[in-house]
């Protein structure tokens, strides 16, 4: 296949993914929602193990580089 029809299929494909885009918009609004999952308290918890989790990790793959 030639350049040019990979380029001309590429483009259509983007235009015609804008184009349904706008059509049937599949994005709608949801209410906020800070309850239950969702709360402050669960979301600081989230981050803070996600910040000791990498921490830890990158800790235990720099010792095993060391032996």
């Amino acid at each position: 296949m030639s350049k040019t029809i990979k380029m001309f299929l590429a483009a259509a494909c983007v235009i015609g993914t804008a184009i349904n885009a706008n059509a049937a918009p599949l994005d709608h609004m949801l209410t906020r929602g800070d309850q239950g999952v969702f709360s402050r308290s669960n979301q600081l918890a989230l981050e803070w193990a996600s910040a000791l989790g990498l921490t830890g990790m990158l800790m235990w793959s720099d010792s095993q580089d060391l032996g």
